[in-house]
């Protein structure tokens, strides 16, 4: 049985760690950390915001964000009274994390309360996959992460929720953004 365990660790071990070989089409490529996002233009976050949010390229509220779509969100540590600008950048790529979040909180808009409900509860709710890119700045430190996500309803299958593909963050992202991945060629 010692003998058995032996073979068994490292295979059950190795099955555990992300494959970095995996095509860039695929949905579990991981980004390499060492990446960077670019930013292409000005960007502007709205006040009293610390996020802008994209989606098939263009800039949408939060209000208008269609949740079952890729959406990216980039999110500054900065909550202003005025618009924030944030220059044209190449930020760094220091971690990436992608979550299952099985939760979600909705806005009711008459009452402008929010309702947290979990995948388990009997009102249903979405669970969102997400993929978090914390970024490095020397001349804007104060954005934080970049965070691209689409939501299933509570329920759904592991192959309807998975991570998004790059073609797919791309497409959110539109020309505002280029993500160089490094080490990787295309």
């Amino acid at each position: 049985m010692k003998r058995l365990w032996h073979m068994l660790l490292p295979l059950m071990i190795s099955a555990c760690q992300t494959d970095t070989r995996l095509p860039i089409s695929s949905a579990y490529f991981q980004i390499p950390v060492g990446s960077h996002l670019v930013l292409n233009q000005p960007l502007e976050i709205p006040p009293t915001s610390a996020t802008v949010r994209l989606q098939f390229g263009t800039i949408v509220s939060r209000f208008k964000t269609q949740d079952f779509e890729p959406v990216c969100v980039f999110e500054s540590r900065i909550v202003g009274e005025v618009a924030q600008r944030i220059e044209p950048d190449r930020f760094e790529i220091i971690r990436v994390r992608r979550d299952d979040n099985t939760s979600s909180a909705q806005v009711t808009p008459l009452a402008g309360l929010i309702k947290v409900s979990s995948g388990g509860d009997a009102g249903g709710g979405r669970r969102y996959y997400k993929t978090e890119m914390f970024l490095r700045s020397a001349k804007q430190p104060q954005i934080l992460v970049m965070t691209c996500q689409h939501a299933r309803e509570a329920g759904a299958t592991l192959f309807e929720l998975r991570p998004l593909t790059m073609e797919e963050i791309r497409q959110a992202l539109g020309g505002y953004f280029t993500l160089q991945l490094a080490g990787v060629e295309g």
